[in-house]
């Protein structure tokens, strides 16, 4: 059957049907255990062999393996291997979606891709035993096909000079880049036992101070990791092309053959079965001896559910090390459009990530293998001469003008100008120098207590210090005539590596919305003013005095400490605390509430993790950002009877769970699960209260449908769910898969208990389940992407049916602008 050849470094061959002669495109062939590859398209192979034995098995689908003893192999001519067919023919599948037109499954691009999935784990670089490299990022961030109306108007042409040297692309377009973001940082690696580190020596953002920004920056466009089963691309979860789920998404073919120095390759084509689907096209070289991705080129597909993003293309190469393919080099192309046309003004992000210096066994240094988080060593002190030292990546003459023209933009009038005012709209503050007065949106509410309320603000910013931070907030509730107050100061510490420490005090006389604290919209905003009155009734008169200490372990792990005194305060014909047995509470400092007062005196301690952190740092305090990782946070408090004048003792054991699940094929979910346990004697002023959304405007952390105080639990588990599925059925609708709707589903339970001997500590107690024999439940249904911002979801309870004040159905009316 096959003509044999003599066999020293390589034997190669040619691959045939035995009936029709015809050449049997990419069949596998493999010597012993060592390696194998794949046929080109005319059924050509050749393989590399260690000796004069062994054997060759030569095997494609449809057809009966076979297998050629070296043994025999006794002339140098090529092999001619004749495959007879099977008695199981697959032959190809022909796949119809709806209207469109047929698609072939191409059977040696299955094959080829599932060698890249057996072989996924193995050529994984995090099993590289060790290594080390320096890497270079270059983000630049730039305006593209800009009307000359636009540079030649008022408000451009303080500007003009970021617009002298402009840049031209391989296609001809011209770019006018306006921000640069650099870093050099160095790499090391190991897999056992596991560590990663990077020692960040210079991250910055031509013309932003800002930490945190440069941070956030370089968290959203970090390289793509191709071994994850989904990639986050502008907060939407595309299904990688390389896992088993895949295969419902994509069809694949193998477009070429390549033979160089490095080998033989396949170039893998993929593309999504759906044009609409949140998926990926594009291709990828595939080693044939390893199975690895030697590099890949993919953007989301030109159809996608994608909202102002009209090209997210992605280039990577990769380098052969330590027997697994390292990533070397990555590209980034992202146009946005506000207009999907790309004939109209967009802005574009282009990013360049390379690596040089990679060293195999390297020597870590001590301070980095005793590092818990990344090291920013004065990242963001050095001068701009130090980047020039060290950059791999040379700028172009458009990107160096970057740098000059901040310079100079710092002299104009008009930037101040335009600074001021995105300050006021982003903030909601008018800056007045060293002081700002705000917040605009919260300047009149209403609640039940105070009737109409009047509020307004004052703090300080940088320009006064940009160590300790001073606020204060006065308000006047027109119906109980009386001015509130708070103040507070923020210190920010320095830490080491930069990581986080603060200390704040706070002192308050103000009004407590009960059960509202997590509410998305305070009590005090203008939405209150769209809300029924009767629907902010428990809002009650306290003070607050004490302090709290926050400090990073290191930059996954935080905490904070707490020392606070809270006093509750009745205020008379609104909210009366009375005794067990209803006697008024007696009154106990000057206040002009009375009768009624008692306190708590509470210590506090709690622990966050989340994996790759991020932050919002302004004004002393700072915000995480969402988290592409799981969010753990635990708090013990610990209140003392008569310490402080505290009226009661009692221990609260939390936990909360926070995580945004990405799903190959199903879209990603936000899951919130919360737990507590409370021992001794808790008033339900301190117990948890199940947060309640009053408002017609979703709130992702409060239940939809409960009204104020409905449900008050010593002992609780809560879980929110919400699934959003990118328009998985949307998309394959025709005519509504035009509008880019999106469909989510959400789910909310909470199950608890309030202990007897906590339920007789105060009367005029709100009408509440106490005890819930069965969990209270809320399923909602909803459709996002409306006109790219909006949402609107319906909600029901399942269980608790027509509680008065409550609603059994609901719609609410939510804001989401995203891609």
């Amino acid at each position: 059957m096959f003509m044999p050849v003599y066999a020293q470094k390589t034997v190669s061959g040619h691959v045939t049907d035995a009936s029709t002669r015809l050449p049997v495109p990419y069949a596998a062939v493999r010597y012993g255990s060592s390696g194998g590859t794949v046929g080109d398209s005319l059924g050509y192979f050749s393989i590399p062999v260690q000796a004069k034995t062994g054997e060759i098995r030569v095997d494609i689908l449809g057809y009966r393996p076979q297998k050629i003893s070296l043994d025999t192999v006794t002339r140098p001519n090529g092999l001619e291997i004749r495959l007879e067919p099977s008695s199981m023919s697959l032959g190809n599948i022909t796949v119809k979606p709806g209207k469109h037109k047929k698609r072939e499954t191409d059977t040696s691009a299955m094959y080829i891709l599932a060698q890249v999935l057996s072989h996924k784990d193995r050529n994984n670089p995090r099993h590289i035993p060790s290594y080390r490299l320096n890497e270079h990022t270059k983000l630049v961030l730039s305006l593209q096909k800009v009307p000359p109306k636009l540079l030649d108007g008022r408000l451009v042409r303080p500007f003009g000079f970021f617009f002298d040297t402009p840049q031209t692309d391989s296609l001809g377009e011209t770019r006018y880049p306006l921000l640069i973001q650099e870093e050099f940082n160095e790499t090391y690696h190991r897999a056992a036992p596991q560590m990663n580190r990077k020692v960040v020596s210079y991250r910055k953002i031509s013309g932003l101070r800002g930490k945190y920004l440069a941070n956030l920056a370089a968290d959203q466009f970090k390289n793509i990791d191709l071994y994850d089963d989904v990639y986050d691309i502008g907060q939407l979860a595309f299904t990688s092309p390389f896992v088993p789920a895949a295969r419902a998404m994509y069809v694949y073919f193998v477009m070429d053959t390549v033979r160089d120095g490095a080998g033989t390759a396949y170039e893998l084509a993929f593309a999504a079965k759906n044009r609409s689907d949140v998926a990926l096209k594009g291709y990828a070289m595939i080693d044939s001896a390893t199975w690895g991705i030697r590099s890949i080129r993919f953007k989301p597909n030109e159809k996608a559910n994608i909202n102002y993003i009209t090209d997210y293309t992605v280039q990577q190469k990769y380098t052969y090390t330590e027997g697994r393919w390292l990533l070397a080099e990555e590209r980034l192309s992202v146009t946005a459009n506000v207009f999907e046309n790309r004939e109209k003004l967009s802005v574009h992000i282009g990013k360049l990530s390379v690596r040089d210096a990679i060293r195999t066994d390297p020597v870590i240094p001590d301070a980095v293998e005793r590092a818990k988080d990344d090291l920013l060593i004065d990242a963001f002190g050095k001068p701009a001469s130090y980047i020039d030292s060290v950059r791999i990546a040379p700028l172009e003459r458009s990107e160096a003008h970057i740098y000059r023209a901040f310079d100079t933009v710092k002299t104009v009038p008009a930037y101040r100008r335009l600074k001021w005012t995105a300050h006021l709209l982003t903030t909601g503050y008018v800056k007045a120098w060293p002081v700002e007065f705000g917040r605009l949106d919260e300047i009149i509410s209403r609640n039940a207590t105070e009737g109409y309320r009047l509020q307004m603000g004052l703090r300080t910013n940088e320009m006064l210090s940009d160590k300790i931070f001073l606020s204060s907030r006065w308000a006047y509730g027109f119906d109980i005539k009386h001015l509130s107050f708070s103040r507070e100061i923020n210190v920010r510490l320095k830490g080491r590596y930069e990581r986080w420490k603060s200390l704040t005090f706070i002192d308050k006389y103000d009004m407590l919305p009960l059960g509202r604290e997590e509410s998305m919209f305070g009590f005090n905003h203008l939405f209150s003013l769209l809300t029924p009155v009767q629907q902010l009734s428990r809002v009650v008169a306290y003070s607050k005095n004490g302090f709290s200490y926050e400090t990073d372990w290191f930059k996954d792990l935080s905490s904070t400490f707490g020392f606070v005194r809270t006093r509750y305060y009745s205020v008379p014909g609104k909210y009366i605390f009375a005794d067990g047995k209803g006697v008024p509470l007696p009154q106990t400092e000057n206040r002009p509430y009375t009768p009624g007062a008692f306190g708590v005196t509470e210590m506090s301690g709690d622990i966050r993790y989340s994996k790759n952190s991020q932050y919002v740092e302004r004004y002393g305090k700072r915000v995480f950002t969402a988290s592409r990782h799981p969010v753990f946070i635990f708090r013990y408090t610990l209140a003392v009877k008569g310490l402080l004048t505290g009226n009661y003792t009692y221990s609260k054991l939390e936990a909360q769970v926070k995580h945004t699940l990405q799903m190959p094929l199903a879209g990603y979910a936000n899951i919130h699960f919360r737990a507590g346990y409370m021992i001794g004697q808790v008033p339900f002023t301190s117990a948890f209260t199940a947060p309640g959304n009053t408002s017609f405007v979703k709130d992702n952390n409060s239940f939809e449908l409960t009204r104020p105080f409905e449900f008050v639990h010593d002992r609780y588990l809560m879980l929110f769910y919400e699934h959003h599925f990118q328009g998985l059925l949307f998309n394959r609708i025709p005519y509504v898969n035009r509008a880019k709707l999106r469909e989510f589903v959400s789910v909310k339970a909470l199950y608890g208990s309030y202990g007897k001997q906590n339920q007789g500590l105060l009367t005029q107690f709100p009408e509440t389940h106490l005890h819930t024999p069965l969990p209270y439940l809320e399923l909602g249904v909803g459709v996002e992407n409306i006109l790219k911002i909006f949402q609107v979801s319906f909600h029901c309870r399942t269980t608790y049916w027509n509680t008065p004040g409550a609603q059994n159905f609901a719609v609410k009316v939510g804001i989401k602008p995203g891609f």
